[in-house]
């Protein structure tokens, strides 16, 4: 039985590019909300989250103190490196 009306709609999932990653850093260094962050590059909560998880690096201060930071660089270099091991690439 084939059914033409279905509900599901199709997911299309798309990748962040290195300009994305730019406008992420300087949004979060500027405190800007993420929710709005999000909604501005017309992203999902999830997938900036996941963007910070995987760009975010320990920087040490002058006094030896730690902090994090997020920087496009990093991102888009994990990112690459993840691409190339996948099998899809």
């Amino acid at each position: 039985m084939i059914y033409n009306n279905n509900t599901t709609n199709n997911r299309n999932f798309k990748h962040l590019n290195f300009e994305q990653r730019k406008i992420i850093e300087r949004l979060l260094s500027d405190k800007v909300p993420k929710t709005k962050i999000a909604k501005f590059l017309h992203i999902s909560c999830s997938t900036l989250y996941e963007e910070i998880k995987r760009g975010t690096v320990v920087q040490h201060n002058s006094d030896l103190t730690e902090y994090t930071k997020y920087f496009a660089e990093i991102g888009q270099a994990v990112y690459k490196q993840n691409r190339k091991n996948s099998r899809i690439y």
